[in-house]
């Protein structure tokens, strides 16, 4: 597997890998990426000043990546599946590999988030001082506002929106709620099943509750410009078109 790529005004980007596989791409102005390689495979990625990219392979891969400005994230597409997203400036996250992995990795400004869906996956993340074993918790610390707490078993974890001085300690399990204390304008409380999410935006005190079975969609009222719709089979996944400052939290089996 090889990429190679060649930005001179015009970008162009060609990427063979197996035997049935070939990508092309043309970035002038409006960027479109296509790619098929194995039987049940394919990748499509549409680019307006914004870069998003979805990708998906088999049963066991999903692949998502957003770019804005030095923001990227990759996820790899095998069997030895691995992760990594590297911020300019002080944010890195590095993921391990595991066949069954999924991470999504997002940072705005001082924003961070990091999921982790099974006990076999570890999330390793150097930002301002982060550690943490297997199924325990996480801290950060930015610009000596922001904090974040994270304890999980299985299938939970928690995020937190950090605007200005906002504060959010959350613990859920498989089918609890959620509680977050912004000062004293924003409360979620939400309920899910073994494959449901939580999305949340926390723009302009903006506030939804969603609750959906295995095969569901989800709306979100949040004025007339935030819509979301997801609707997943085994394994899940989230789409969200939110402005300024978005929040997907997502659980799901193994």
């Amino acid at each position: 597997m090889y990429v190679r790529s060649s930005l001179v005004q015009r970008n162009f980007v060609r990427c063979t890998w197996t035997e049935r596989t070939y990508v092309r791409s043309s970035l002038v102005q409006r960027n479109f990426v296509r790619c098929t390689w194995p039987e049940r495979t394919f990748v499509r990625a549409k680019s307006y000043g914004t870069s998003f990219v979805a990708i998906g392979t088999n049963a066991c891969t999903y692949v998502r990546a957003k770019s804005y400005g030095t923001l990227f994230v990759a996820l790899g597409p095998n069997v030895r599946t691995f992760v990594r997203a590297k911020r300019c400036g002080d944010s890195f996250v590095a993921f391990g590999p595991k066949v069954r992995t999924f991470v999504v990795a997002k940072s705005y400004g001082t924003s961070f988030v990091a999921l982790r869906p099974n006990l076999r996956t570890f999330v390793g993340a150097k930002c301002y001082g982060i550690s943490w074993p297997e199924c325990t918790y996480v801290r950060m610390s930015q610009d000596l506002r922001n904090f974040v707490r994270y304890s999980w078993p299985e299938r939970t974890y928690v995020r937190t929106s950090q605007v200005l001085h906002n504060f959010v300690c959350c613990t859920s399990p498989e089918r609890t709620d959620v509680r977050s204390s912004l000062g004293l304008r924003r409360f979620v409380r939400c309920s899910w099943p073994e494959r449901t999410y939580i999305r949340t935006s926390h723009e302009l005190h903006n506030f939804f509750c969603c609750t959906s079975p295995e095969r569901t969609d989800v709306r979100s009222s949040l004025g007339l410009r935030s819509f979301v719709r997801c609707s997943w089979p085994e394994r899940a996944y989230v789409r969200s078109s939110l402005v300024l400052r978005n929040l997907v939290r997502c659980s799901w089996p193994e």
